[in-house]
């Protein structure tokens, strides 16, 4: 597969980084291909286990991911969540919902009128919000404006 500009948004979780050496790889979440990054295509420190968001660009052994950054699942890990398989399920339907990590992620960040005007992300810290939020989704997902 020959790719010359970047492909739509990929998710993933890196299973190797080295700062030291500055590469690392990427497992692709939907087929589990594992991709080169270097330290120059980070937007974001990253280690590994973190989940990623990233684009994919044909380098000159292959595949690369570029425009690496942390996916919202990582930043709220960051935030001591502590409802990980709740908060995976969530971001599961998310991406099922929407078929784009990039615009998942950007209706994370936008004030929403179903829930009176408040941002997405930032309720999905507790399991109530969390629970809130995936409601609005599953909304979404059949049909009725939200």
């Amino acid at each position: 597969m020959s790719l010359s500009k970047n492909t739509n948004m990929q998710t993933g979780t890196v299973k190797f980084f080295n700062e030291t050496k500055g590469f690392g790889f990427i497992r692709v979440a939907a087929n589990n291909l594992e991709i080169f990054v270097h330290v120059s295509a980070l937007k974001e420190e990253i280690h590994q286990d973190d989940e990623v968001t990233f684009d994919l660009v044909e380098g000159k052994s292959g595949l690369n991911a570029v425009n690496v950054r942390l996916g919202i699942a990582a930043a709220v890990t960051e935030k001591k969540i502590t409802e990980s398989e709740n908060f995976n399920t969530f971001y599961k339907h998310g991406l099922e919902v929407f078929e784009d990590a990039h615009k998942f992620e950007n209706w994370l960040k936008k004030e929403n009128g179903a829930l009176n005007g408040q941002i997405p992300g930032n309720l999905i810290h507790t399991k109530e919000g969390l629970l809130q939020v995936d409601k609005i989704l599953g909304r979404i997902e059949h049909g009725i404006f939200s």
